[in-house]
């Protein structure tokens, strides 16, 4: 069974009927397919509604952080389409699980997944996500599915972790204070 996951807040302004069309494009492919929308929002009983024919589409609603990381666990798959979004915790926490992730190449998120085994950004094409959904659920027969997830999981612990805060921190600390100092300068000048 391949299971897709969305987390977050389920709006159309989320770009939501773009994955329920994913999902419904994609079944036709593997019918061992489920999608799980873990949120709540405006939309939430319109995408009921309109996937109340699907036996294995889910809408749980909003749940805890620690039943959430369960779903994380078990999901195949992290689709996010959004365009709209500044940074996206839910692709943070995703990757944070080593889940991997498809998203928008549009907005925060798209940050977050460039360059990552398994994850991609896409065009928001239907068809484009399908496909890499297919390729990548295949690829796992290639590999060992938690191998890839550890990696994943350890690569992004490494590039959001507190030592790659503290650089950060230091970076944009120094960059403000020769900004200051530059300013100064020309002021007495």
């Amino acid at each position: 069974m391949c299971i897709l996951l969305y987390t977050g807040r389920i709006s159309k302004d989320k770009n939501i009927d773009f994955l329920i069309n994913v999902f419904r494009q994609y079944i036709l492919k593997n019918p061992k397919t489920a999608l799980f929308m873990i949120g709540d929002g405006p939309y939430r009983k319109y995408c009921e509604e309109v996937l109340s024919g699907y036996t294995t589409a889910f809408f749980p609603g909003r749940l805890p952080r620690k039943l959430l990381q369960t779903y994380y666990s078990a999901a195949d798959f992290f689709l996010f389409p959004s365009t709209t979004d500044t940074f996206g915790m839910s692709v943070l926490e995703a990757l944070s699980c080593g889940l991997p992730t498809l998203c928008s190449p549009i907005g925060g998120p798209a940050e977050l997944v460039r360059n990552r085994e398994l994850c991609a950004t896409l065009p928001l094409e239907e068809d484009r996500w399908v496909k890499k959904i297919d390729q990548q659920w295949k690829q796992y027969s290639d590999r060992s599915i938690t191998q890839v997830r550890q990696s994943c999981a350890h690569n992004m612990s490494l590039e959001r972790g507190w030592e790659e805060v503290v650089r950060n921190y230091s970076f944009v600390r120094e960059q403000l204070w020769c900004t200051q100092t530059k300013k100064e300068s020309l002021i007495k000048a």
